[in-house]
């Protein structure tokens, strides 16, 4: 489902979806909705270990910190890969 702005906006003040914190009205497009997120990241090392065991957590070498500082990054999730995201959560 894909929602046009003004729904957004209108679920958004119907309390239904709540962003903390709270969306500027540049960050809401014509059917999306545009987050900002932390210069500071995590980096997954696959070429380390492909193979994870949920019970048993993370290897700590798997995992680097990554920090943009004041740099601006721009990152692209398509949409489908998002709620695919949701869906199978």
């Amino acid at each position: 489902m894909v929602l046009s702005d003004k729904d957004i906006k209108r679920i958004i003040k119907s309390g239904k979806l709540v962003f903390v914190p709270e969306l500027k009205a540049g960050q809401i497009g014509p059917a999306s909705v545009d987050l900002r997120l932390s210069p500071e990241f995590k980096l997954f090392d696959i070429t380390k270990q492909t193979l994870l065991d949920p019970k048993k957590g993370l290897p700590r070498h798997f995992m680097t910190k990554a920090d943009m500082g004041g740099m601006s990054v721009s990152l692209f999730i398509p949409a489908i890969s998002f709620w695919q995201a949701l869906w199978n959560m």
